[in-house]
């Protein structure tokens, strides 16, 4: 194979070849520019580097490390002026709320309800004394209901029904009232206001009626639903029977016409739950509030049945345990006092703590 000749230095034409790498005096990475085609490589020292401001990452938007970026909004913590914070809220919020509302304001949240409830509940006291004078004789002796002594337990019977009945109808109008001051104090509370029993009442007062009115629609609407349910079950078990159907069915419809009873209960509460509150915060007529509450409650039913029920439990657990310290108390008063004064003591506690234990 021929060789391929190679001139001799000092040949014309010859020529120092270029560097194929960095020399030791020029920097590492800072090659020259490729010559041009049939022209010399130019000897000298090398451009200078033209040098270019970093850009910036992705994600750092030129900002320095560590610090936000001006782009991105900043999270701050929502606003709380008052005793809940301005979001929505969670079930914790709601527990942690009321017991703030209570330390904000106890004049109003603690000692206007608890007085409430307190004269309500001796005045059924003093009405069970007086209707339980007739009860040891009627539990002691076989002959109390013979004579005279019939008339006697009649009485006694009959003052027990007008001692429920009243408790029932002061209880309404006692917790109406309660609820709307108690509405009026903690919407205050939210904005970090605190409002005085004398101003609550002066600003609840013009709304009493249209309170009252409310919560006597709500009660006839409860007693209608429920009324209506014991309608079907009789007629249906009055038909069953005729037809002689077997006693499981008839037991079996009992049972659902029950459970369908407190469901449609627990619809009409939750949807009518804010009407109070509608009343006295935003000064509406009793059938605007009803429309007002099905409205709010539009879109959070579940939620809000869930809360409630929730809610419920809970104070149907602290009525136990109340209820169990009252029996204590109430059995510890026998050995001091007369029947009657111990009835009228267990009376009185178990009415103030349970309607206390409803309101919040």
């Amino acid at each position: 194979m021929p060789e391929t000749p190679y001139p001799n230095p000092g040949q014309e034409g010859w020529q120092v070849p270029p560097s194929q790498g960095p020399s030791a005096s020029q920097p590492y990475g800072n090659g020259t520019s490729s010559p041009q085609p049939g022209a010399s490589p130019a000897w000298g020292a090398p451009p200078s580097p033209q040098w270019q401001t970093e850009q910036p990452s992705a994600g750092t938007n030129g900002s320095p490390y560590g610090a936000p970026s001006p782009q991105s909004p900043l999270w701050t913590p929502a606003a709380q002026p008052g005793i809940i914070p301005l979001r929505p809220l969670t079930l914790g919020d709601l527990f942690e709320g009321s017991f703030r509302a209570i330390r904000a304001n106890p004049a109003v949240m603690f000692v206007f309800a608890v007085g409430v409830f307190a004269i309500i509940a001796a005045i059924q006291a003093l009405l069970a004394w007086g209707t339980a004078s007739f009860m040891p004789g009627f539990l002691t002796d076989p002959e109390y209901l013979v004579d005279d002594q019939a008339t006697a337990a009649a009485s006694m019977f009959s003052g027990q029904l007008v001692s429920s009945l009243f408790g029932v109808v002061a209880l309404s109008f006692g917790t109406t009232i309660v609820m709307g001051i108690l509405a009026l104090t903690v919407s205050d509370a939210v904005i970090g206001r605190v409002t005085d029993l004398g101003t609550a009442w002066r600003r609840v007062t013009p709304h009493l009626l249209r309170l009252i009115g409310a919560s006597i629609l709500l009660g006839l609407l409860n007693l209608g639903i429920t009324l209506l349910f014991i309608t079907i079950g009789v007629l249906i078990i009055a038909v069953l029977i005729a037809a002689e159907a077997p006693t499981a069915i008839s037991v079996i419809i009992g049972i659902l016409l029950f459970f369908s009873g407190i469901a449609a209960l627990y619809y009409v509460t939750i949807r009518f739950l804010f009407v109070t509150t509608v009343v006295v915060l935003e000064e509406s007529g009793i059938m605007t509030a009803f429309s007002r509450s099905l409205t709010l409650t539009r879109g959070s039913f579940w939620r809000t049945t869930g809360r409630y029920i929730l809610i419920n439990l809970l104070t149907f657990t602290f009525s136990i345990i109340v209820g169990g310290v009252v029996g204590a108390i109430s059995s510890i008063t026998v050995f001091f006092f007369s029947e009657a004064i111990s009835l009228s003591i267990t009376t009185f506690l178990i009415v103030r703590a349970m309607n206390f234990l409803s309101t919040y």
